[in-house]
Order: C-alpha cells, then structure tokens, then sequence
C-alpha cells in the first residue's frame, strides 16, 4: 500500500535590507515567517538558505496550511 504525500504551503517574508552588487552573496536582511512572531536574522546568502532549510524541518506535520 502507497504512503499518500501531505502537501502544504509555507509563507515567508524576506526582507533584503543591503545588497552589494559587486559581491552578491553578501546580503543582509531577515526571513519572517508569516502567521507567527518568528523573524531571523541573515547576512549572507548561505545563512538564508540554511533558515530556509531549518524552517521547513519545523513545519506543519498534519499536512495542513
């Protein structure tokens, strides 16, 4: 028997508050996650991807919105 998939959605903001064109990875800014009073702070476009990751582990586990 198949194991049925649960798909939700996750909104977040990002807000880029510095970016410097003649060195792209560094950017400067915050991720909030919509609907909660979490934000987290990044400074470089690793950092980002890492919170990105991080949140999507904390996520729904219903398969809810």
């Amino acid at each position: 028997m198949q194991r049925k998939r649960h798909l939700f959605m996750e909104t977040y903001v990002v807000r880029v508050y510095r970016r410097d064109p003649s060195r792209p990875d560094e950017v400067v800014g915050i991720v909030e996650q919509v609907g909660t009073e979490h934000t987290t702070r990044f400074s470089n476009i690793e950092e980002l991807s890492a919170i990105l990751i991080q949140l999507r582990k904390h996520g729904p586990k219903d398969g809810g919105t």
